[in-house]
């Protein structure tokens, strides 16, 4: 099972063993760590997908001239403070090790001997808490100009792919408002949305900042789930590179064998998983919204694991116990489904339930470490460090009570 570790990076001080899950939850006050932790992983998990398709100029690359560190600041705007002597980030893979210690040494980054048979392609994607900005900016795709690759660039970029599938004719139907309705007029290079009942249409720049929050998600998730099983779209001297490098390492003899041929096929060629990593899933959406899309990304990551055969995972932050509890609701029927299937299915649709386990919460303290609060015997996760302000308010309450009778 992958895991990742950090130490002493910005507010975090020590998170202990992280396993990954399909569905991997961090919740925390402001100012903790959640997005901290996410991007390292993102980042991590990446690298580690770069190694397994690219050549060994690429472990080579990152294990020189401090690159690790010095592209995880740039991509996702970390500043010098974040980082000291003091830091470590060890991340166990699927197929590789990533070990930094310090910033004066180079990472360390180490294929498994599974390497060769276990490597695979995988479609990734980070959508940042400023993904309003789609709609609130007017053409950003062609006003938007990093001097360097940064993860708002290429978030950019990946929304500039995702909503091109979307037409006038073939729209994509909003889970978070089931009476609105997306596409992209290319001819006006226009994102619209289309109410189902008035057939009225707006551009998504008048759109409320619910739906600009929702739709960049809603839009990725398919986009990137979809791709699962899909071939990689790869350059013929990409295909080339990739095809002499594998068959030079694999061939036995002057021939390579079928079975060769037939793991380059599968595990490079096509991407045999989806990665999403989202911040602040709820962000101006009402419960109920919270509750559909929630639903939504894990029906996705469900159907891309089923197609492939490769489990898929989402990663989220959020401050919301709304999210917490679609996740409880989805964890519980995981278990119920395990003792009779048939009337689990007529509460929550089978296309929602993850195999019992898949989901994994943690809180972030403000002291910096990190607390698990999966309820393994009630299939929960805990709510209790998110809705701390209720018994402020219950307390308040009963003092005020006290005065006004006495």
């Amino acid at each position: 099972m992958a895991s990742i570790e950090i130490k002493h990076v910005g507010p975090l001080n020590e998170t202990g063993k992280i396993d990954l899950k399909m569905v991997n939850l961090f919740i925390g006050k402001q100012s903790t760590g959640k997005s901290t932790l996410m991007k390292i992983l993102s980042y991590c998990r990446w690298l580690e997908k770069t190694i397994m398709t690219g050549s060994d100029t690429v472990l080579s690359a990152y294990t020189h001239n401090n690159k690790f560190l010095k592209e995880l600041m740039q991509f996702y705007r970390f500043n010098a403070g974040y980082f000291s002597n003091d830091s470590e980030i060890h991340y166990q893979g699927d197929c590789v090790t990533i070990h930094l210690n310090g910033t004066r040494s180079n990472a360390r980054i180490e294929r498994l001997s599974a390497f060769d048979d276990g490597r695979y392609n995988t479609k990734l994607s980070f959508i940042p808490s400023e993904r309003n900005l789609l709609s609130a900016i007017k053409n950003i795709d062609r006003s938007y100009r990093a001097s360097d690759l940064d993860v708002l660039f290429n978030f950019v970029f990946e929304w500039g792919e995702a909503k091109d599938l979307y037409t006038n004719s073939e729209p994509k139907t909003l889970a978070i408002a089931p009476n609105m309705e997306y596409y992209f007029d290319k001819e006006k290079g226009t994102d619209i949305i289309r109410l189902k009942d008035k057939k009225k249409e707006f551009t998504t720049f008048y759109a409320s900042s619910g739906v600009q929050s929702a739709l960049p998600i809603e839009i990725l998730v398919e986009y990137v789930c979809g791709m699962a099983g899909q071939p990689v779209s790869l350059s013929k001297g990409e295909l080339y590179d990739m095809m002499t490098k594998f068959l030079r390492e694999r061939t036995s003899g002057d021939r390579p064998t079928e079975t060769n041929g037939e793991i380059l096929s599968s595990h490079l060629l096509n991407y045999q998983s989806a990665q999403l990593f989202i911040e602040e899933l709820e962000q101006n959406l009402y419960p109920e919204s919270q509750w559909n899309l929630v639903r939504s990304i894990i029906n996705a990551i469900k159907k891309a694991s089923v197609r492939t055969g490769h489990n898929s995972m989402v990663t989220l932050t959020t401050h919301s116990p709304y999210v917490l509890t679609a996740l409880n609701v989805l964890m519980v029927a995981s278990a119920a489904w395990e003792k009779d299937s048939k009337a689990t299915s007529e509460i929550v649709p089978e296309n929602y339930i993850l195999p019992t386990g898949s989901i994994g919460a943690y809180y972030l303290t403000e002291e910096g470490t990190l607390k698990d609060i999966v309820d393994a015997e009630l299939h929960m996760v805990s709510g209790l460090e998110l809705d701390g302000i209720s018994d402020l308010v219950d307390e308040s309450i009963a003092a005020l009570n006290s005065i006004i009778y006495g």
